[in-house]
């Protein structure tokens, strides 16, 4: 195994260990990204650009803007759980492009990351 892909994968094993607020996980390829709420090993509800591009909300789900899109339904969604605040888990990937604007879009509905 990469040196990489190890720290990437106790990145993700850390995180995972926080079992007193929901974690809101996300996987991302090349042409979508997908987010997904756990609490305690449970899933509350799950979202991804793939669901907004076939519902027609969005043209591509690859790029920032589909990233922010993403956030704000998501945040929609955690709200309808009453939930104010998350744990992110970035499964290990670097914090920016992408992944810093679905969770500047979710910081800015109101909801503590």
């Amino acid at each position: 195994m990469a040196y990489s892909n190890r720290s990437r994968i106790k990145s993700k094993a850390r995180i995972r260990s926080i079992s007193r607020i929901p974690v809101l996980t996300v996987f991302k390829s090349h042409k979508h990204i997908r987010a997904v709420l756990t609490f305690q090993g449970k899933v509350l509800t799950s979202a991804s650009t793939s669901a907004l591009v076939q519902s027609k909300k969005l043209t591509y789900g690859g790029n920032k803007e589909a990233s922010t899109a993403l956030g704000e339904y998501v945040a929609q969604k955690i709200k309808s759980l009453k939930h104010n605040q998350i744990a992110f888990n970035r499964n290990g990937w670097p914090f920016h492009g992408r992944i810093k604007s679905l969770v500047e879009s979710i910081k800015e509905s109101g909801i503590t990351v």
